[in-house]
């Protein structure tokens, strides 16, 4: 096994043992029993509301399980390659891991009670006018792509049309795993810089 590859393995072993530590596997397990058990009482749907969250907190629950059982078992089957010296299987397997890694990584961060939520988003044309509001409509456009990508739902509960292009402002209503603890940090201002397509003299333009 050369030596890169030992590093890697190294480096590896320094970040999943304690995410695997800190990912509580016990205390979810325990929880997924409890709505399990919820769900299987007659009155359970009686109220709709608290039995959907009850619902979506299930999937998510489950999500997480897999996810870090997923992490456990590339991790067993890594050290079991490198102990056979299968150095080219042992690389593909080192960057499916790291990708899991990033992701499970990103997630731990993530631990304010809030992250775990759904999220509202709204995007609104500022200074710039017509131009202002295409650039509102590639922002809708690049979150609703990112949002189909994390494998979310998405509920357009409002939309204002521009009168010559693009849109004035769009509500967005986004449910799915850390969505809110993925989403807060687009609160502000995004700008954007270039020869504007709705002037005659095709000027720079910066909207907003």
């Amino acid at each position: 096994m050369t030596k890169a590859i030992e590093d890697q393995l190294k480096a590896i072993q320094k970040r999943i043992v304690p995410l695997l530590k800190r990912a509580s596997l016990a205390s979810k397990k325990k929880k997924l029993d409890q709505i399990r058990s919820e769900m299987e009482k007659p009155d359970f749907w009686q109220d709709k509301e608290k039995a959907q969250v009850k619902t979506q907190e299930l999937s998510r629950l489950e999500s997480e399980i897999k996810s870090v059982e997923n992490l456990r078992k590339s991790w067993e089957d890594l050290q079991a390659m490198a102990e056979l010296g299968m150095e080219e299987d042992l690389v593909i397997t080192v960057r499916k891991i790291e990708k899991e890694l990033d992701k499970l990584e990103v997630e731990a961060f993530l631990s304010n009670p809030h992250d775990k939520a759904e999220a509202i988003l709204s995007v609104h044309a500022g200074q710039g006018g017509t131009e202002a509001m295409d650039w509102s409509q590639m922002l809708l456009r690049m979150y609703l792509h990112y949002a189909e990508r994390k494998g979310w739902q998405v509920e357009v509960v409002d939309q204002t049309a521009g009168e010559e292009a693009g849109i004035k402002e769009a509500t967005l209503l986004v449910s799915g795993p850390f969505a809110y603890g993925y989403l807060k940090g687009e609160a502000g201002t995004h700008r954007l810089v270039r020869r504007s397509p709705f002037n005659a003299d095709h000027l720079r333009q910066t909207s907003f």
